[in-house]
């Protein structure tokens, strides 16, 4: 059994999963799952729970007044329910009931509210934690043990669109609790041309602290750092955005709108998948134990990255 905690709306990866593991019974929790989605006549959406509070809005990457969209969706909502319609707003009860299938259930639910007789084999926890500190993710951490069955798996940490800027850590359940098995990241993380990789809430995030470590080591690295950023100017010109000015840093999107902009930074992962070997070869070289993954991200036995400079971490 597959637990996608926090799997959001629309659960799209919940969904895959599903798709990929016909044999599996997939669970799809969120809290903020809704009673109500409203669409309006540009076909974005927002979420409200059964008391028909505001739970989500999905308004674009740029939204200059919140307030008022929050206002207008909460009017949409009114007019839909009376009845009252011709603004082209579209209203669904109970949204996630179109997404479930034989294998798929999603539920109403967050960390520490699933009760599953019998326990799951894997938890996954994807951009959910980063937005939490350590205490909260320590908590989160024990209650996933008491859920997984013995030998499961709990898969926690943050990506971006595509899969790219990936960092997580896999534990396994041994003993009635959770021992750390593996930290990853994805080789884009070197030199990203988007932000998630270094966004978090709290200085104390362990995937973020981890991945900057690892990253810092790649890139004291002058061999690595030469072949890595020579490549990368090479794809970046072709893909044609952010390319290196005189100043030697690198430039903007231009007009790529964000949606554009992820899909080319997967395919600029893809393009620097040969760089993963070499990045295991840098941190053994530097005394960690790395590996390629099943996932083709730079795998590195568990540690504990050293505090922020200036961190409140103590």
């Amino acid at each position: 059994m597959f637990l996608d905690l926090g799997c959001g709306f629309p659960p799209m990866t919940t969904i895959g999963t599903a798709r990929s593991l016909p044999g599996w019974q997939v669970i799809g929790a969120d809290p903020a799952f809704g009673q109500y989605l409203v669409y309006d006549e540009d076909g974005r959406y927002a979420l409200f729970d059964p008391e028909k509070r505001l739970r989500f809005v999905q308004s674009g990457n740029t939204d200059p007044d919140p307030e008022a969209t929050r206002e207008r969706f909460s009017r949409l909502l009114t007019d839909l329910l009376d009845g009252r319609e011709g603004s082209g707003a579209r209203l669904v009860a109970e949204p996630s009931r179109e997404f479930e299938c034989d294998n798929l259930t999603l539920v109403r639910e967050g960390m520490g509210e699933i009760e599953i007789p019998g326990g799951v084999d894997v938890i996954r926890c994807m951009n959910v934690l980063m937005y939490y500190d350590q205490t909260f993710r320590l908590r989160t951490l024990e209650w996933a043990a008491g859920l997984l069955r013995p030998g499961g798996l709990l898969i926690c940490g943050s990506n971006w669109a595509h899969s790219t800027c990936s960092r997580y850590t896999v534990y396994q359940r041994r003993g009635g609790s959770l021992v750390a098995r593996e930290f990853a990241f994805g080789v884009d993380n070197v030199r990203p041309i988007e932000l998630a990789p270094w966004y978090a809430l709290h200085d104390d995030n362990v995937e973020n602290r981890a991945n900057a470590h690892a990253v810092g080591i790649l890139r004291r690295d002058p061999r690595f750092r030469r072949h890595f950023d020579d490549r990368l100017d090479v794809e970046l010109a072709d893909l044609g955005v952010c390319a290196r000015g005189a100043d030697g840093y690198l430039g903007g999107a231009g007009d790529r709108s964000a949606d554009d902009l992820a899909v080319i930074a997967a395919e600029l992962a893809e393009r620097l998948d040969e760089f993963v070997e070499d990045a295991v070869t840098v941190l053994q070289r530097n005394g960690y134990e790395a590996w390629r993954n099943s996932a083709a991200h730079v795998a590195m036995t568990p540690f504990m990255p050293p505090p922020l400079p200036n961190s409140r971490v103590r």
